[in-house]
């Protein structure tokens, strides 16, 4: 009859599911980190031992029944084989398997796909109109029927096939005399508790309901927090804590804004919350680790003690402490109200909190400037998109950085198109609002592209044109698809196929009906043949369509133009061609520093802006010229030339990288050093891995690394578990699970001494996590 498996009286072990997708009744609530595992442990033990007795005696004389088959139909016969309930059932049992065919005298049966209730004189207790039963205790079961909007919803039954309580629950969990329910009211789950007989003991007004021991309950109230409530239903203490732990002895373990505290059964705080981590049976009080924000001058800025640090937008960090999320300045300080179990970074001087299941937005001073009461919120630009349930459906609301809404009611789109602005869409319609919740462009156009300049790109009447702040036409609505150049400050029209410049007064600067795209000098021109020319942003030709293709060399100021095999070197400086045409030039490289890599016949050299040659085209390959050395290729082999055609690296190398802080990167195989200007060795190559430092290096043997500075020594042996560079000039290394920095020179910025070190790019400062220690144990 399914998957299900139930303990009854079992409190801590998880109790019944009908199936792994619909559950009947729900697994236990998580146990509090901070309790401790012995109490765990014997709770759970005296659960079982108590459970099984209880089984025991519930299913008495058990085997003594037999479910039968008989042409295809399922009835019941006892131990000598008597028929009790004639096969006359599509089946019979229960939720879970486990548990014995007959309980208390009755067995559910099948019939019509439905279930009901009968018992051994076959007379049928219930009609079949459940969707399933399991037993619980004294005679009572726990059903599901289907609701009139399809919903699957739980109540109990009696062994009479009465119906004892309602059936208006989601899922129900047993807990000892109890059953924990959940119910639905709108978007909204409320929790609450009930006897076997149905009576209320717990409304059903809360957020959350579990267990914490055979004598108390922990009942979450719709803020969070959570309260001790006696199994009578009566509130033992205030809605106080995050979270509530199981009790050892007449103690339980809570937390508050993630720290963790004690509070007797009697409800009153034993000891305030300050702790990381409290274990009541081994007395153990593990406080928070405590972290550094320093400067490299070693200033200490501000502390804190939390379990991680992060920055969380300019001038801000995110602490976290046990479940719970802070907002920090730059001096680690706590702000007042910016705390949640989920907060993201700052910016536009808002920030999304997260309170349970729903979001909101708070400022950066840490005061909420909505309620939490959003399923999801996502920034763009300067605006957020917040979705929420309506009346009846899902719908967004506009938020600007104040919180404010913004847009029309009823819009049913929106186009973020900057930091101020977004457009959104009411009826068939588009319009601008600002920041400032007002609208600037009134909702009567067909689409409102983007804003530009000033500029706002808009639908017309089928047509585009452009409006200033104060809506009005700068270019009139044109057909075709409108752009403005912001470079020149010219518009872009296209057509069926026509492109056209116009200047702001209407005057055509250049049309053509080849493809027409943007390019650094103003436009790319390919005709039908793949022929390729350029034009400035006058509307002027400035190369000539007859060029099979034009690349770039260097962003916007070097071009290569190919054509027949050959290439020529456009400047953008006077568009200039330096290199002479008679030079067989058959490729370009990209530039590197002055000088650009020239391929003459089957041989590469380099040549200035000038147009002068500056290394001889006579090496199979070029790399780049980088402060003075040139990477050549001779015999297969890199090395190094320097402005006078030197050879000062020998060409010894399979792979050589650009020259920085007068050293280059180099490979030979499969190992890899570092040499200088000179053609020294700063690191031998003989390494797995080399990765650059200013002038020296991160090195890596198997599995071990180490570092050299820009003098070639070995400061760091290859012994450390881990090294990167964090920041412009510093090394962070660890090992054996501790962490410190060391600047370019191989000197000790902070020891290796912290669980863990982290940088703040922004701020250009470090973030320095302390190994924490336990305390001797308070007496309470």
């Amino acid at each position: 009859m399914g998957r299900g498996y139930f303990r009854p009286f079992d409190t801590d072990m998880k109790l019944m599911t009908f199936s792994d997708k619909d559950t009947f009744v729900s697994g236990k609530s998580k146990v509090l980190r901070h309790n401790s595992l012995k109490d765990c442990k014997a709770v759970s033990l005296l659960a079982m031992v108590f459970s099984m007795l209880s089984f025991l005696a519930c299913g008495a004389n058990a085997g003594d029944y037999k479910v039968f088959e008989d042409h295809g139909k399922k009835g019941i016969s006892n131990a000598s084989g008597k028929v009790l309930i004639p096969a006359e059932y599509e089946d019979l049992g229960w939720a879970d398997d486990k548990v014995p065919a007959v309980w208390e005298g009755v067995v559910a049966y099948r019939k019509d796909g439905k279930w009901g209730l009968v018992n051994l004189r076959n007379k049928r207790l219930t009609s079949a109109k459940y969707e399933r039963f399991l037993p619980f205790r004294n005679g009572i079961l726990v059903a599901e029927r289907k609701s009139p909007n399809g919903l699957n919803l739980q109540g109990l039954v009696s062994v009479k096939g009465e119906e004892i309580s309602a059936f208006e629950y989601l899922d129900l969990e047993a807990s000892g005399n109890l059953l924990l329910g959940r119910r639905q009211v709108g978007l909204e789950y409320l929790h609450g508790a009930f006897d076997t007989k149905g009576t209320v003991k717990v409304s059903f007004l809360y957020r959350g309901i579990r267990d914490l021991d055979r004598r108390y309950l922990a009942v979450k109230n719709s803020e969070g927090k959570e309260a001790i409530f006696g199994r009578d239903g009566k509130r033992v203490s205030d809605f106080f804590a995050d979270s509530l732990g199981v009790f050892f002895g007449k103690k339980a373990v809570f937390t508050q804004n993630g720290m963790a505290g004690v509070v007797t059964d009697e409800g009153q705080i034993a000891l305030q919350p300050k702790y990381k981590e409290i274990d009541l049976a081994d007395s153990l009080f593990l406080p928070f680790p405590e972290w550094e924000i320093k400067t490299p001058e070693k200033s200490v800025l501000g502390s804190c003690l939390m379990d991680s640090l992060s920055p969380a937008g300019e001038g801000f960090y995110l602490g976290v402490r046990g479940n719970r999320m802070f907002l920090l300045s730059d001096k680690a300080d706590e702000i007042g109200g910016a705390v949640a179990s989920e907060l993201g970074n700052v910016a536009y001087g808002a920030l999304v909190y997260r309170d349970s299941a729903f979001f909101g937005l708070m400022d950066s001073d840490g005061n909420k400037m909505t309620e939490a009461k959003y399923h999801q919120i996502i920034r763009q630009g300067g605006f957020m998109l917040a979705k929420r349930y309506g009346s009846r459906r899902y719908v967004i609301d506009i938020l600007n950085s104040k919180g404010k809404a913004v847009g029309p009611k009823g819009f049913s789109d929106f186009r973020v198109l900057n930091r101020d602005y977004i457009a959104v869409k009411r009826g068939r319609f588009w319009g601008v609002y600002g920041q400032d919740g007002l609208e600037k462009i009134s909702c009567k156009y067909d689409s409102v592209y983007h804003k530009r300049k000033g500029l706002f790109k808009v639908g017309y009447w089928g047509k585009q044109g452009y409006l200033d702040n104060q809506e009005k036409w700068v270019l009139s609505p044109r057909e075709g698809d409108v752009e403005y150049d912001t470079v020149a400050g010219n518009y872009e029209i296209l057509y069926e196929g026509e492109f056209r410049l116009l200047t702001p007064a209407g005057k055509e600067l250049f049309s053509s009906e080849d493809k027409v795209e943007a390019h650094p000098l103003g436009y790319l021109v390919t005709d039908k043949k793949g022929r390729q020319g350029l034009v400035n942003r006058k509307g002027q030709w400035i190369v000539w369509q007859e060029y099979e293709k034009i690349r770039t060399l260097r962003a916007g100021s070097a071009f290569a133009l190919r054509k027949a095999g050959k290439e020529r070197l456009l400047l953008a400086d006077d568009y200039k061609m330096p290199l002479s045409r008679r030079l067989n030039v058959t490729d370009l490289k990209p530039y590197s520093g002055d000088w650009v890599g020239v391929k003459v016949g089957d041989k590469y050299g380099f040549y200035d802006e000038q147009g002068r040659m500056r290394i001889s085209y006579r090496y199979e390959d070029v790399g780049s010229c980088v402060n003075q050395r040139c990477a050549v290729r001779l015999m297969g082999k890199w090395g190094f030339v320097d402005e006078n055609e030197k050879l000062v690296v020998q060409p010894w190398f399979d792979q050589a990288w650009d020259f920085t802080y007068g050293t280059a990167k180099v490979r030979k195989e499969n190992t890899f050093g570092i040499v200088d200007k000179d053609g020294d060795y700063v690191i031998p190559v003989e390494y797995d891995e080399v990765q650059k430092v200013m002038g020296g290096g991160i090195v890596r043997k198997g599995k071990k690394y180490g570092f050299f500075n820009a003098k070639g020594q070995h400061v760091l042996s290859t012994r450390f578990d881990f090294a990167e560079p964090i920041g412009e000039r510093w090394i962070k290394v660890g090992k054996d699970g501790e962490y410190g920095v060391i600047d370019h020179r191989g000197l000790w910025l902070f020891p290796m001494m912290y669980e863990e070190v982290r940088f703040d790019a922004n701020a250009k400062v470090f973030m320095l996590k302390k190994h924490p220690e336990a305390v001797e144990a308070p007496k309470i």
